[in-house]
């Protein structure tokens, strides 16, 4: 649902072979402050990087991906909530219905 669309969106042009283009006098200004400082943020940001890779790949790919996230996470943790936030995240995630496809 959130952070992750734009990699997703990329993926999907090129399953249409359609392009993307670079555009230089494009400006974004964020309306929020980054996703790195905010615990619950960070958290949407690790777990929907691992849905968008696991779509597109096999269970044993989605496996090491998701092991390498948690191990990320988990050497940050100590220092820093929002990678606890990450972490507990991956390993416990909430209860939801399944995603729609």
């Amino acid at each position: 649902f959130l952070y992750g669309e734009d990699l997703d969106y990329a993926q999907r042009v090129a399953d249409a072979d359609s392009a993307i283009w670079f555009e230089p006098a494009a400006e974004l200004t964020h309306l929020v402050g980054p996703s790195h400082e905010n615990p619950r943020l960070w958290a949407m940001l690790v777990t929907n990087r691992y849905r968008v890779y696991r779509r597109r790949h096999g269970v044993l790919p989605s496996l090491a991906f998701w092991l390498g996230l948690v191990v990320n996470e988990a050497l940050r943790a100590p220092r820093s909530a929002v990678h606890r936030a990450g972490l507990a995240a991956l390993v416990w995630p909430p209860s939801r219905p399944e995603e729609v496809r």
